[in-house]
């Protein structure tokens, strides 16, 4: 499977926009939803992009941008939480401009690499860096 860099910035976006402080819910088997009045979508197996999603989360988690919360298994999607760490809040202050997202997106890696060191924390730079490949 192939990192998405779309997909992770639009899900470091949908995870900070989350109204609760327990985070963006996401199941294995159904689509992400918010909050307690939960709508469950079409199943994940009818669904390739979401089993992509589920793998830009692991390569999220492994950077140190997001955390799931109430789960002992960190693979584990199920029922699960996904919330930001404080190096994720950073990395969506860094990549949340649509005009500095779009210059990233075209440079070259080590272009991205001196556009996102001048508008992130040290500790966003080296998350998004390395999960986005910009070294």
């Amino acid at each position: 499977m192939k990192r998405d860099k779309n997909l992770i910035r639009d899900l470091l976006l949908k995870i900070e926009a989350s109204d609760t402080p327990d985070g963006l819910r996401f199941d294995s088997r159904f689509a992400p939803y918010v909050g307690r009045g939960a709508i469950l979508l079409e199943a994940v197996e009818a669904k390739p992009e979401l089993r992509s999603r589920d793998y830009q989360l692991l390569l999220m988690k492994q950077s140190g941008l997001i955390e799931f919360v109430g789960k002992d298994h960190p693979i584990d999607f199920h029922g699960g939480r996904v919330r930001l760490t404080p190096a994720g809040h950073d990395a969506v202050e860094a990549i949340s401009d649509d005009e500095i997202w779009r210059r990233l997106r075209e440079a070259a890696p080590k272009e991205a690499y001196e556009i996102i060191k001048d508008v992130g924390s040290s500790v966003a730079v080296a998350a998004l860096t390395t999960l986005m490949g910009w070294g």
